[in-house]
């Protein structure tokens, strides 16, 4: 069983601003599939509206989907589940 690991919005933002960035190297590694990645809704709609703001609606949408595809929604009551 992979590891669960929950990641906040911070992790998202860093990873594409900063290429050299210890936040890329996690995504990097989630997307090699070495954990499976943990989300709350809260943490779309922060990642969502921020990409939105700075970046536009399409940058947005597309993290939005990245998001709920690959990472697994934490629930209240601190279950997880996987969204896609």
């Amino acid at each position: 069983m992979k590891p669960r690991v929950f990641l906040d919005t911070n992790v998202f933002i860093y990873a594409f601003e900063f290429p050299h960035s210890n936040s890329r190297r996690i995504i990097k590694l989630l997307n090699r599939g070495g954990f499976e990645a943990i989300i709350s809704e809260s943490v779309v709609r922060e990642v969502q509206r921020y990409f939105a703001k700075h970046y536009g609606k399409q940058l947005a949408g597309a993290f939005r989907h990245y998001l709920l595809s690959d990472a697994a929604m934490l629930k209240r009551g601190g279950s997880a589940e996987r969204l896609a």
